[in-house]
């Protein structure tokens, strides 16, 4: 190559640089893309049981309560217009359904004591709708899942679970979580609606 080539390379370079508003355009366009809006968070606990219905007491699916902590890592702030789990179990990709969760929502242990929990005003659905989601300020919550066809103790064997979450220009975040044998008692979260004592 010779020195006319490397010349009018540079004649360019220097064009597209004062076209795009010299170093303050470059610094706009750098902002722009690393300021588009980046969920990450992480499922703090969960409550995994075996949802059932009818008089014959039917197998619905598993049933899974997670509590999530998000936060949007960058600068434009953005709201979520939806959330997908999917889930693999012993090799197989399953499908989550998202199901409400009721003002009057009531959980139980399988010992029959009911789980203290402010559900209705703890629905990261309905927190995460409303409210933006603004550089470094986090948000908690739960989402209820239902997995048709599996049982609780079938997401207990390790299943990992990725909660896809789509924010209100539709750009999508991953969290991944893996299910393990034996999780312990709720623990407390400011913001979970978990009772204390």
């Amino acid at each position: 190559m010779d020195k006319y080539f490397f010349q009018a390379v540079g004649e360019w370079i220097i064009r597209i640089f004062a076209l795009l508003g010299g170093a303050t355009g470059i610094f706009q366009i750098v902002e722009w893309f690393f300021s588009r809006p980046k969920i990450i968070g992480e499922v703090e606990q969960s409550i995994i049981a075996t949802a059932r219905q009818g008089d014959d007491n039917a197998l619905v699916g598993a049933h899974l309560m997670l509590q999530l902590y998000v936060v949007n890592a960058r600068v434009r702030p953005t709201t979520v217009r939806g959330w997908h789990l999917d889930a693999i179990v012993r090799r197989k990709r399953h499908n989550a359904e998202i199901w409400a969760i009721p003002d009057n929502f009531v959980l139980r242990h399988d010992n029959g004591n009911v789980i203290n929990i402010d559900w209705a005003s703890t629905r990261l659905y309905d927190k995460a709708a409303a409210n933006l989601l603004e550089y470094g300020k986090g948000t908690r919550g739960w989402l209820r899942f239902v997995i048709r066809g599996l049982t609780g103790d079938d997401l207990r064997v390790g299943a990992k679970l990725t909660i896809t979450i789509i924010d209100a220009v539709g750009k999508k975040h991953r969290i991944k979580y893996k299910t393990r044998q034996g999780e312990g008692e709720l623990q407390y979260y400011p913001g979970a609606g978990i009772a204390v004592g």
